[in-house]
């Protein structure tokens, strides 16, 4: 996992060439109003929404995709813990491409300007609070994990 600033996108940009497409689309979409882009080989979520109690939900992690989250406003914490070290709660789903997991994660909070990196090792439950809900606004940009080899 990979958590940093949107500002110093230029360091991944550097070792990983794929990342400045991510993160351009990412920023050319962020005013958008919610729903599904696409762009090439990637597609990404404009996501409006409220946090949910820290005790709500599960982790997650995804086989084939590898989700760049980058919190536009607003604020939340996300939660990660690596997928080896928890308890498989549902079996993968590989049509939605998702698995659950018990357990509960390491909180970083997540401001605006702020994005992570989560791979398929990453079990990880985003937008949730630990003491009062707040509203985000984020674009989740899915890279297909063969892209990234």
């Amino acid at each position: 996992m990979i958590i940093d600033f949107i500002r110093n996108r230029s360091w991944y940009e550097e070792d990983r060439p794929l990342l400045k497409t991510v993160f351009d689309f990412a920023e050319k979409i962020k005013g958008n109003d919610p729903g599904r882009y696409e762009c090439g080989d990637l597609y990404a979520m404009v996501q409006k929404g409220i946090t949910k109690p820290s005790e709500e939900g599960s982790l997650e992690a995804h086989h084939d995709y590898i989700d760049l989250q980058y919190v536009v406003s607003g604020q939340e914490i996300m939660e990660w813990k690596n997928t080896e070290d928890l308890i498989q709660e549902t079996p993968y789903d590989e049509k939605k491409d998702i698995v659950f997991f018990k357990g509960t994660g390491m909180p970083a909070v997540i401001e605006p300007g702020m994005f992570y990196l989560v791979f398929p090792q990453d079990g990880h439950k985003p937008c949730v609070h630990m003491e009062r809900p707040s509203e985000y606004k984020k674009v989740v940009v899915k890279i297909r994990t063969d892209l990234w080899k």
